[in-house]
């Protein structure tokens, strides 16, 4: 993997594009997220102060209702009848329907008056907030649970004096917290809106719920015992502006404590709260948004690398092969790719260097076809010399001889003939092995099988068995009198091998990725040595006492003008065995 040119220049490509962008991304990326963060985070308690204000001006209202109330002119008249009292204290009720009621005492806590005339004479000299309203300040108390009511209170008590300041008595309305709780509504009904689960809520300094949209956990819930952690905890967490990260509830929690005012001494604390996930979607969004941006750049960087790497390695994989087919023997057109300029410049040496070789595999040519002809010359020479040589002699002793004694000189000088006859054949079939024009589709197994019958009596007559093994092979068009030559010859030296007889394989097989036939033919004969396998295929040579060599030079030029080859193997004392390869085509092309 990643062994060629080109994979190599693109991985280097892509990763040098990518490092710089991955870590311009991830720090662009971090300070974003930094900023984005921050700014959430700044949002979070704007909401909380914002919505503290509100509950600062609520408690800031009532205190200034208390205020109001206590100066009334009747209430702080020691001689204002109980009628008028009442009068008073139910308008006061009716023109601010956010208090359920009114209570009056004197100044030893007897009840003188009660909107809803339920405690009209009962003493509340007890009361949390009867003590600090008799003593001549306001009181706005934490938010309880009536014992009474079975329900959450809080009470509002102020001081009513006379001119002189002497105190007659304590005013408390009763304060209705829907006004309160509506106020807490309010923001989780906004944050809906928007699609966001946000909601606020108040909390004593014990951490109990005193106002929250869902009013089963007033009073009856702890913020603090439920996500565990304690008072000074939440103190720090409101005084330095900290968000709290809720793991029971996967919240986003900001608080804000309620300022103390004169009258309200209570320790409370406004929260909100916000689903941790839909809190940080604009950084998930951010994310997504980098990850885009990075797999678009990605995409780009890779289609230019993959751009580049063409225009790179394309003239390189050009000149290659260029190189390996001129290395192959095969016709190589000049290379005219215009490209950047060191490939132009190894282009023109290769086509330089071609030229020169090719003017030197023509040279030498030349001189190899020189040599051939001249031993051709001389072998056919010596070859036929030595048959005309004979009837010459036998020529000249029949001028001396008589007629009953050159009868039996007249064979031989027939056999000598035919010899030199079939050295001329042989010698015009290698010089012309392509002279037939009679192509044809054909089936070499079938081929196999006719030359076999051409030895049937010879095989038998020199106890030679056929072991044979063939496959399906495509059909050739090729001239069968020919590749049938070549299956003689070798058939024929494989009888020669085995002089005591044997077993000849021939096997058959179609090599598929290659598109290529393999024939091979193997004896178990006298085998061959290193030299004369390098020597075989020569003309004139041979191993044989009446052999001419011209049988494998001809079958050798045959299965060459098929772009083919035959290859040997051979041992000497285990056998031979001949290759046949040759290139599967359909048509004369």
């Amino acid at each position: 993997m990643f062994t060629t040119l080109r994979s190599r220049l693109l991985i280097f490509a892509i990763v040098i594009s990518l490092l710089p962008m991955v870590f311009v991304g991830y720090i662009s990326y971090q300070s974003q997220k930094e900023i984005l963060t921050k700014q959430l985070e700044q949002n979070l308690f704007l909401l909380s102060d914002s919505l503290s204000v509100e509950i600062e001006d609520f408690i800031s209202e009532r205190l200034i209702d208390v205020n109001q109330l206590k100066e009334n002119i009747v209430l702080s008249n020691p001689h204002s009848s109980q009628k008028e009292i009442k009068k008073e204290l139910n308008k006061v009720v009716r023109l601010n329907v956010i208090y359920e009621g009114a209570i009056y005492t004197d100044q030893h806590g007897k009840v003188i008056y009660d909107t809803n005339e339920g405690v009209i004479g009962q003493d509340f000299s007890k009361r949390s907030w009867f003590q600090p309203a008799v003593s001549g300040v306001n009181y706005f108390s934490d938010i309880y649970l009536s014992p009474v009511l079975k329900k959450p209170l809080l009470v509002l008590a102020g001081p009513v004096e006379k001119e002189n300041g002497e105190i007659i008595g304590v005013v408390s309305p009763a304060l209705n917290l829907n006004d309160l709780y509506q106020r807490i509504d309010r923001f989780a009904n906004e944050s809906k809106s928007v699609n966001l689960s946000a909601y606020a809520f108040l909390i004593n300094k014990s951490g109990d719920y005193i106002a929250h949209p869902n009013r089963n956990k007033i009073l009856k819930e702890n913020y603090i015992v439920k996500n565990n952690i304690s008072l000074k905890g939440l103190q720090d967490i409101a005084k330095d502006k900290q968000i709290y990260y809720s793991t029971t509830e996967n919240t986003v929690n900001s608080f804000t404590r309620i300022k103390p005012i004169d009258g309200f001494r209570n320790e409370w604390y406004i929260g909100i709260s916000v689903n941790r996930d839909e809190f940080y979607a604009p950084l998930n969004e951010l994310l997504e948004k980098y990850l885009i941006l990075f797999g678009f750049m990605l995409t780009i960087i890779t289609f230019g690398v993959v751009k580049l790497s063409k225009s790179i390695v394309i003239p390189v994989e050009r000149l290659v092969a260029a190189t390996s087919d001129f290395a192959s023997g095969k016709w190589v057109k000049p290379l005219s790719i215009n490209t950047y300029k060191e490939l132009n410049h190894l282009n023109r040496t290769f086509n330089l260097m071609m030229e020169k070789l090719e003017d030197r595999e023509k040279q030498l040519i030349r001189s190899e076809k020189l040599k051939t002809a001249g031993e051709l010359a001389a072998g056919l020479a010596h070859e036929i010399r030595n048959p005309i040589t004979t009837v010459r002699g036998f020529l000249q002793l029949l001028g001396e001889d008589t007629a009953v004694k050159s009868k039996a000189y007249l064979p031989i000088m027939i056999q000598e003939v035919d010899r030199v006859n079939h050295i001329v054949t042989d010698f015009l079939a290698f010089a012309k092995p392509n002279a037939s024009l009679n192509r044809v589709s054909t089936d070499l197994n079938q081929v196999v099988e006719d030359v076999l019958l051409l030895f049937e009596s010879q095989l038998s007559l020199k106890d030679v068995e056929i072991h044979k093994e063939y496959y399906t092979l495509p059909e050739m068009v090729l001239d069968p009198s020919f590749i049938k030559q070549v299956f003689i010859n070798l058939i024929q030296n494989a009888i020669d091998a085995m002089p005591r007889g044997g077993t000849i394989r021939i096997a058959t097989h179609y090599i598929m990725p290659e598109h290529e036939i393999q024939l091979t033919f193997q004896d178990a004969g006298i085998g061959m040595d290193k030299k004369t396998i390098e020597t075989i295929g020569t003309p004139f040579f041979t191993t044989k006492a009446k052999g001419t060599g011209l049988g494998l030079m001809v079958s050798y030029r045959i299965i060459q003008e098929m772009n083919g080859m035959i290859l040997i193997d051979s041992q000497v004392g285990k056998g031979t065995t001949f290759t046949i390869k040759l290139p599967v085509f359909h048509n004369d092309d």
